[in-house]
């Protein structure tokens, strides 16, 4: 590949992170804002919600790229770079660790205020959502621990790529919990603040499970199609021609 070719990609991928990164940092942004600054909700009514969306977000990308990295390279059985993984892991340590310290400080915020409608959140985290909110602390927490675990030790080979291939797992299901218990168990308080509703996930319709499947399914079926005709590994057959 010719460096010409080559400063055409940078010159492009730089132009996609230029527009990409704070597009996304604003969605993430506003869609906290938008539940912060509900203060008829005291689970959602917190300062910090924007925060929380915004670097939950960067961490569970970081582990989809760490997911899809193991699983594309392992697909096309090539070597994976252990200094790309221990890159990531410590990028995801950073930011789950003040991820893990702003939902803590958020939480303890809440109950410190002991604000009006606080028993009905206390029985929200003690009921409908304990199972999310065990997801959400445990996986993350492990996940934590993990990565502490592969950074002290300098892990390599097959402990580093199970340990980050693991940890993107646990991270991106730890996020989906968060996600699950602050916009559902935020639905399940009553407005009157003296009762719990329950919800119960329909199938089919516009909001149902198979909906949410297929959307999910569909940037994965994009980033395929545009590999398969913009690759951005080079081929066996180049690499013989140019060796």
């Amino acid at each position: 590949m010719s460096g010409k070719a080559l400063a055409i990609d940078h010159k492009f991928a730089f132009a996609l992170a230029v527009i990409g990164i704070p597009a996304a940092g604003g969605l993430h942004g506003y869609v906290g804002f938008l539940f912060g600054s509900l203060k008829s909700r005291e689970w959602w009514s917190s300062d910090l919600m924007p925060i929380i969306f915004l670097l939950s977000a960067v961490v569970s990308g970081i582990g989809l790229l760490v997911v899809l990295y193991v699983a594309y390279s392992k697909f096309r059985k090539a070597a994976l770079d252990d200094a790309c993984l221990q890159g990531l892991a410590k990028t995801m340590w950073a930011f789950l660790t003040v991820v893990l310290l702003i939902e803590g400080l958020e939480l303890l915020e809440m109950f410190y205020k002991s604000l009006e409608g606080i028993e009905m959140v206390q029985r929200l985290i003690e009921g409908p959502i304990r199972y999310g909110m065990f997801l959400q602390w445990g996986l993350s927490l492990m996940v934590f621990a993990t990565l502490s675990y592969l950074i002290l030790t300098h892990a390599s080979g097959r402990a580093l790529v199970t340990g980050m291939f693991a940890s993107g797992i646990g991270m991106m299901l730890g996020v989906l919990a968060m996600r699950w218990n602050v916009v559902i168990g935020g639905q399940e308080l009553s407005k009157t603040m003296k009762g719990l509703l329950i919800y119960y996930p329909e199938i089919l319709g516009h909001e149902g499970l198979l909906a949410v499947l297929f959307i999910f399914l569909c940037p994965f079926i994009v980033l395929w199609l545009v590999t398969r005709f913009l690759p951005p590994w080079e081929s066996k057959a180049r690499k013989e021609v140019s060796s």
